[in-house]
């Protein structure tokens, strides 16, 4: 699995963010071709109080299938419109990512995805640390919105602020 994930530093305008990005962003980032999860929070910090106001994070199958998404023309729509909301900019992070879920007894089961023959991910899991621990760790901000729907798509940003 492959995630892309963007930090908002603070905008000038609260209000005006959350507006425009629920009512028109995101539903320029549905029509990314094979997202399968979409999760983002707004308002984690209070101003003045932490480095970012809102976070989005979109998960998608491969590295190959993130890299096509941003390259589709609804990955450069989306990327054209970060502009119009974002007066704080933005932060652009992609990497695979390696989940943690509980064995049968109550133990962390591990799971990481590597590269496979031809580009495919291979998912190792293991019980009781037998896989190396994931490197970055991943916090739930609170008031996270979660996004999935029956087709398993869902959305994801980019931005050109930075990188």
């Amino acid at each position: 699995m492959h995630k892309l994930m963007v930090l908002y530093p603070e905008p000038q305008d609260r209000t005006a963010f959350t507006a425009y990005y629920e009512s028109v962003h995101l539903p320029l980032c549905a029509a990314l071709p094979g997202v399968q999860r979409i999760s983002y929070a707004l308002g984690i910090s209070e101003p003045g109080d932490g480095p970012y106001f809102g976070i989005f994070e979109a998960e998608f199958a491969s590295e190959a299938a993130l890299l096509a998404a941003l390259a589709s023309p609804q990955g450069r729509a989306v990327e054209t419109d970060v502009p119009n909301y974002a007066t704080g900019g933005a932060q652009v992070l992609r990497f695979p990512v390696a989940e943690v879920g509980l064995g049968e007894h109550g133990g962390p089961v591990r799971s990481r995805s590597t590269p496979g023959p031809h580009g495919a991910t291979e998912t190792h899991r293991s019980a009781r640390g037998r896989v190396p621990a994931p490197t970055g760790g991943s916090s739930q901000p609170h008031a996270t919105r979660t996004a999935e729907s029956a087709g398993g798509r869902g959305t994801s940003s980019r931005s050109p602020v930075q990188r």
